[in-house]
Formats: structure tokens, sequence, C-alpha cells
């Protein structure tokens, strides 16, 4: 059973990862695709970008968890 401190480190990763694939990214895709692509376009690669997001972390969570007991 892991101790505090391998709990402390895999939130800090996965607060991390979610922070980036949620707020980061889409606030940049936002920024370069709004002069670049119709809003229909920019919509559906916001989308499709959160969709991927959701998986890879989702991913990250369950391999952060470890084999359990």
């Amino acid at each position: 059973m892991p101790g505090w401190g391998a709990a402390i480190l895999r939130a800090a990763v996965m607060l991390a990862a979610v922070f980036v694939a949620f707020a980061l990214v889409p606030n940049w895709l936002l920024d370069r695709l709004a002069t670049r692509v119709t809003p229909a376009g920019r919509d559906l690669i916001i989308v499709g970008w959160w969709l991927l997001g959701l998986v890879g972390c989702s991913v990250l969570f369950v391999r952060l968890q470890g084999r359990g007991s």
C-alpha cells in the first residue's frame, strides 16, 4: 500500500494533466483557430479535443491507480 507521498504525487500528476487537457489546450486552440476556421469547424475541433482529453485522462487515472488488492 503506497504512502501519503506517493498518493500526493499521483494526485498532482492527475491535476496537472486535467488542467492542461481541459483548460490550457482548449484556450490555446480557441485563440489560434478563431480567425482561421469557421465557427462550426472550430467547435468540432474543440469537442474532438475534449473527447480525446477525456479518454486520455481516464486512461491516466486508471494507470495511476495501479493494481488493487
